[in-house]
C-alpha cells in the first residue's frame, strides 16, 4: 500500500547531493545579506582567499590607462588572478573563460550550475560533471540563522521522495510565510510547475500531517487549528467542531448561537474556547531568523535610463573576492613544495575557484532571471498593480534557458528595487483569470480591481462579494463569488455586512 510519499528513490541517487552540489544550490538560493555573511565567513576560513582592496583596483585602472590595452602582453584571469597569453581563452590554473569587454555579456562562467539544479538530470551525467574526491575537500560549514524555511527544507530533505515530488515539496515550502500558512493557492503551484493539482495536494498533506511545528503549511487559521487538533487526536471534539461548522461565530464571539444550534450548554462551548485558546494560529510566528525580523536589503535594482529599463546587481557592501597572489606563485612551483603542503594548497585553490565560480554564476542568473521578469512585467513598472500580467515559471525558465526549478529557488525570498517601489521576486509571478477575450487576468490586477471597487462603493450601501462578481464580469473577468471572497479576504478587507456596520 502506498502512505505518503513514494519511496521510489533509489540508493544510488543520493551520489547526486554531493557536497559541490549542495554548495551550489545554497549559493543560488541566498539572498544578498546571506550571500555576503556567507562571503565574508568564507574569506576567513580560506586563506587562499583575499578581499580585493580599492586602492589596488584604481591603481590597475591607471596603469591599464597608461599602458593602453594593445601594450599588454598578458590577461588577468577574474576568477584565480593568475596571468594568461593575449589570445588565450581559458586560464591556464583554473580553466576559467577569460572574457574581453565585448565577451563580457555573452560569456558564461565555465560551470553547468543549471544542469545541477535541473531535477531532470541523470546521475551519470552529474557524477561526469562532480569529477573531484569529496573526501579529500575539506568541508566548509558556515553558520547561518535557521528560518522557518530552512527548517521545513531540512525535513523534506530526510523524506525520500521522487523528483517531482520534491520539486512540488520545495514549491509549497517557498510560499509559506513566516506565520507558517500557506500564502497562495494549490492551483496556482500546480500551474507553475505544470503538474496536477492532485499531485499538489497529497504533498501538501503530508506536509501538514508530519512537519514540525504542527499546523504548518494550512491554506488559513481555520485549517491550521483543525490540523492542531488532528495531531492531538482531538479532530471530532467539541473544539473540532466548532472551528469546523462555526468557524466565523467563534470569531464574533456568539456563544449562545453556538450552542443552540450545536445542541450544547453554554458552559461546554466555553470550555472548548479555552482549549482553542491553547492552539496556535500562526505556528512558524516568532521562529528564530525569519525573513520578517530582518531588513529588507533589495538583491537587484531596476533602473529606468531613457525609456529602458536597466537590471543591476546590489553589490554594496558585498566582498570582493579573489585567490592570494602570494599562494598562487607557490602553486605555479608545486613541485617543489613538500607533498603535505602542495596538497594543502590545492584543496584551498580548489575550494575557492569553485566558491567564485558558483558566486559568479549565481550573480549572472538571478540578473537573467529578473531581466526576463521585467520584460514580461514592464506594463506593471509603468502602470500599476492592475497591469501585472500572469507568469509562470515555466515561462521564464523558457526565456531563460533554464529549469523550472532554478526559477523558483532564485526568486524565492529575493527582492528587487524598481521605480514603483521593493517587491519580492515572487510578487511577479500569479496565475490568471479566464476573460471573454481570450487573454488572461492575473490574480493581483483582479484584487488591485476589488480594491478600487470597494473604496469608491457607498458606505451606506456597500457591495457584497456577488456584486463584485457582476461587475468584474462586466469588465469580461469570469470569477466565481467565493473566490472574490478569498481575495477581499486577502486584502484584508472585511465582508460587506461589517463594511456598512462600521459606517453606522
Amino acid at each position: 500500500m502506498r502512505s505518503g510519499l513514494t519511496q521510489s528513490m533509489l540508493p544510488a541517487q543520493k551520489l547526486i547531493m554531493t557536497p559541490k552540489l549542495q554548495q551550489a544550490i545554497q549559493i543560488l538560493m541566498m539572498d544578498r545579506m546571506e550571500l555576503r555573511q556567507y562571503l565574508q565567513q568564507a574569506l576567513e576560513q580560506n586563506p587562499l582567499l583575499e578581499e580585493e582592496q580599492e586602492m589596488e583596483e584604481e591603481m590597475e585602472v591607471e596603469m591599464d590607462q597608461e599602458l593602453g590595452s594593445e601594450d599588454l602582453e598578458v590577461k588577468i584571469c577574474p576568477i584565480c588572478g593568475a596571468e594568461a597569453p593575449l589570445e588565450a581563452r581559458r586560464c591556464p590554473s583554473c580553466g576559467s573563460p577569460l572574457r574581453s569587454a565585448e565577451e563580457e555579456a555573452e560569456d558564461m562562467p565555465d560551470i553547468d550550475l543549471d544542469a545541477v539544479f535541473d531535477d531532470t538530470m541523470s546521475i551519470t551525467e552529474r557524477m561526469v560533471w562532480e569529477e573531484e574526491d569529496e573526501e579529500e575537500r575539506p568541508r566548509e560549514d558556515v553558520a547561518e540563522p535557521v528560518t522557518l524555511q530552512d527548517y521545513l527544507r531540512m525535513q523534506l530533505g530526510m523524506l525520500e521522495l521522487s523528483d517531482e515530488e520534491r520539486r512540488i515539496g520545495e514549491a509549497i515550502i517557498s510560499y509559506i510565510d513566516d506565520d507558517g500558512l500557506l500564502s497562495v493557492e494549490t492551483q496556482q503551484i500546480a500551474d507553475m510547475l505544470g503538474v496536477d493539482l492532485q499531485e499538489v495536494e497529497r504533498v501538501l498533506k503530508i506536509i501538514q500531517e508530519s512537519f514540525d511545528p504542527v499546523g504548518v503549511g494550512a491554506r488559513d487559521v481555520r485549517e491550521c487549528l483543525l490540523i492542531q487538533l488532528k495531531a492531538r487526536g482531538e479532530e471530532e471534539s467539541l473544539a473540532a467542531r466548532i472551528i469546523r461548522d462555526h468557524f466565523e461565530d467563534l470569531l464574533q464571539n456568539r456563544v449562545p448561537k453556538i450552542a443552540k444550534e450545536l445542541g450544547v450548554e453554554i458552559n461546554d462551548v466555553l470550555e472548548a474556547i479555552e482549549q482553542i485558546k491553547t492552539l496556535n494560529p500562526r505556528p512558524g510566528n516568532g521562529f528564530g531568523g525569519s525573513a520578517r525580523q530582518r531588513e529588507i536589503v533589495p538583491d537587484v535594482i531596476v533602473q529606468e535610463i531613457d525609456g529602458e529599463y536597466r537590471v543591476i546587481l546590489n553589490d554594496e557592501g558585498m566582498p570582493r573576492l579573489r585567490v592570494n597572489q602570494r599562494y598562487l606563485e607557490m602553486l605555479k612551483n608545486k613541485e617543489s613544495l613538500p607533498p603535505e603542503t602542495r596538497k594543502w594548497l590545492e584543496n584551498y585553490w580548489r575550494r575557492a575557484v569553485d566558491l567564485l565560480k558558483m558566486v559568479e554564476q549565481r550573480n549572472q542568473t538571478v540578473k537573467k532571471i529578473t531581466e526576463a521578469i521585467i520584460k514580461v512585467q514592464r506594463e506593471f513598472l509603468e502602470k500599476g498593480p492592475k497591469y501585472l500580467k500572469p507568469l509562470t515559471l515555466k515561462e521564464i525558465a523558457d526565456m531563460v534557458g533554464v529549469h523550472e526549478s532554478t526559477v523558483s529557488r532564485v526568486i524565492n525570498g529575493k527582492y528587487v528595487q524598481t521605480p514603483l517601489g521593493v517587491f519580492e521576486l515572487k510578487r511577479f509571478f500569479s496565475t490568471g483569470l479566464e476573460t471573454e477575450t481570450g487573454r488572461a487576468a492575473s490574480a493581483t490586477s483582479v484584487k488591485e480591481m476589488i480594491r478600487e471597487m470597494i473604496e469608491s462603493e457607498d458606505p451606506a450601501n456597500p457591495l457584497s462579494d456577488s456584486e463584485i462578481a457582476e461587475r468584474l464580469a462586466e469588465r469580461g473577468i469570469k470569477i466565481a463569488r467565493r473566490t472574490v471572497a478569498k481575495y477581499r479576504a486577502e486584502l484584508g478587507i472585511p465582508p460587506s455586512s461589517q463594511r456598512k456596520r462600521k459606517w453606522d
